[in-house]
């Protein structure tokens, strides 16, 4: 072989050895398909089964936080925009208990109402976030909804719309129902709407919040209460091994993976944010003519913790932690399992009676309703439910 043939051949070999390189560097496609067909992800009963009603969820070890909106104020909360945010006690408008959390949003006045929660020195990798929301029967849309975020510093992951994240200051998870531009019916379908490190810009440039969309397209039902939680897994720094979930009602609806969030261990899950955004702006781009003047929404009983949580228990499990596999959970409302303190048929009449009450109180009939709740705290004095039914009626 000659001296050029040989110069050939080491162009050759450094022009292969610098593409290898430039593809070990480049960082690899996120993956946007949805994955919960296939999903080994839990669904129905999580850790919430264990705690009828939820009283008591704090204490477990997994749990990061509990709002059940009983208190007297909004104090857990770091930041309250209390002009549009409050706590109330209408019935029709309570989860569980005797109060709720209502935001509203008025268009020429405001942007709807917010809670935020910080655990700065509990951050986490993995992190599920659970909680109700209703929305107003005569909800149209809204511009964004609830986060799960990461931020090196305290309001690290707030603003920056429209800028990409460096990989180590920030990244944001918004799940939020997408009216995609009036073609789906209000509120939306549910949608993952991110900010990270490798998101990709639109065709100005500018980095907008990039979207995951479960498929199929789910729904939620307005003037119900819906029980959603979603979960995020931060990547191993070098790897694209970051996950996104979502469920509704205990049910999982979205599954994505292959996603690399930062780019240091460094940067922990440790911002929770309930929000209720809604501008003009929404309706113009979902074609509303008549959008209301006041949009509302609720929400209660909340949970965030490093494990699946799943809808609240109405009943107490068994004192082995056992599942009775021949009764239908959802006979009893998401997460139900069997009673400790009573048979089967027995736990049923009560749930019963506690759902009948609870229908009454939203249909306006307070009378019917307290004559329920007393019925189910006489004749079941020893269900979990009874205390409830008790609690409801000091309430009313």
């Amino acid at each position: 072989m000659n001296r050029k043939s040989v110069a050939g051949v080491k162009v050759f070999a450094l022009a292969a050895a610098v593409a290898l390189a430039v593809a070990a560097w480049a960082p690899a496609e996120t993956d946007m398909k949805d994955h919960h067909a296939e999903s080994d992800l839990p669904q129905g009963p999580g850790l919430a089964a264990k705690y009828a009603m939820d009283r008591g969820i704090e204490a477990n070890p997994d749990v990061v936080f509990h709002e059940d909106f009983e208190g007297a104020d909004l104090g857990k909360w770091g930041e309250v925009r209390k002009e549009t945010t409050a706590l109330t006690a209408e019935a029709a408008d309570v989860h569980s208990g005797r109060q709720s959390c209502q935001m509203t949003a008025t268009l020429g006045k405001d942007t709807g109402g917010s809670l935020v929660y910080w655990f700065m020195k509990n951050g986490q990798d993995k992190c599920h976030a659970r909680f109700y929301v209703k929305f107003d029967s005569e909800m149209k849309y809204l511009h964004h909804f609830c986060q799960l975020n990461a931020g090196a510093k305290q309001w690290s992951s707030f603003g920056g719309a429209g800028k990409l994240s460096k990989g180590d200051d920030n990244f944001k998870v918004v799940i939020e129902p997408c009216g995609d531009w009036g073609r789906v019916k209000p509120p939306g379908k549910w949608d993952f709407y991110c900010y990270w490190h490798e998101m990709k810009p639109d065709g100005h440039g500018d980095y907008w919040g990039n979207i995951f969309s479960p498929e199929p397209t789910v729904i939620p039902e307005l003037g119900k209460w819906i029980c959603m939680e979603v979960m995020v897994k931060a990547n191993a720094p070098d790897k694209h091994d970051g996950e996104l979930g979502l469920w509704q009602d205990g049910k999982l609806i979205g599954h994505f993976k292959g996603i690399s969030l930062r780019t240091t261990a460094e940067l922990k899950i440790n911002v929770f944010w309930l929000s209720f955004y809604v501008t003009e702006q929404t309706f113009t781009a979902n074609k509303v003519a008549d959008p209301p003047k006041v949009s509302k929404c609720w929400f209660d009983d909340a949970v965030v913790a490093k494990s699946y949580i799943g809808p609240m228990a109405t009943e107490q499990p068994p004192a082995d932690g056992k599942k009775d596999e021949k009764k239908d959970a959802g006979a009893q409302g998401p997460g139900a399992q069997r009673p400790a303190n009573g048979g089967d048929a027995a736990a049923a009449k009560a749930a019963q009676l506690y759902r009948d009450a609870r229908s009454a109180e939203s249909s306006g009939l307070k009378d019917l309703g307290r004559t329920l709740y007393a019925r189910l705290a006489s004749e079941y004095p020893d269900s979990p439910l009874a205390a409830e039914a008790r609690r409801r009626m000091a309430g009313n």
